[in-house]
């Protein structure tokens, strides 16, 4: 079932990779927002009408953010160890922006923002976001790629030649 499911994401164009990558983050980071609530209160989160603008509002930054750093412009099979530094960058500075807008929504006298929740919105959003690039690379290529043979089941394959003995 995965395989079937790995091949077919394979086979899309480029654009709707993009597109699967960008709704997974819109996901993850609204995730993220709403996780760092239920940890910090211990309880499933019911957010109110302002809190659940914040919660729209941690996609709606960390998104524009991410095309920023250039992460939707590669593909997930090919990231290598150096995403892991510009997802933290980008997810850092997601992070800050948001916080400086749960900031703005407290001095406008609505409900708070435990600091606790900023914290968690950034870690969570860094496990989340680099995991889920990870594990679809590692998905990637392990269902996609054809075993080849290792050097020493070669060497059992190879037929010697009459010019081989001397």
């Amino acid at each position: 079932m995965i395989r079937e499911v790995i091949h077919w994401l394979a086979a899309r164009d480029r654009a709707t990779k993009q597109i699967i990558l960008v709704t997974t983050d819109i996901i993850l980071f609204a995730f993220a927002v709403w996780l760092g609530y239920t940890i910090r209160y211990s309880v499933a989160f019911r957010p109110d009408d302002i809190q659940t603008l914040l919660i729209i509002g941690g996609p709606a930054i960390g998104v524009p953010v991410m095309y920023a750093f250039g992460l939707y412009g590669s593909i997930t099979r090919y990231v290598g160890e150096h995403a892991l530094w510009t997802i933290f960058k980008a997810v850092s500075i997601t992070a800050f922006l948001w916080t400086l807008l749960a900031f703005f929504v407290r001095v406008e006298g609505y409900t708070a923002v435990p600091r606790t929740v900023l914290v968690l919105f950034w870690l969570l959003s860094i496990f989340m976001v680099a995991g889920f690039r990870y594990t679809s690379r590692w998905l990637i290529l392990e269902f996609t790629q054809d075993p080849s043979p290792t050097k020493h089941s070669d060497l059992w394959r190879r037929r010697r030649r009459p010019a081989d003995c001397v």
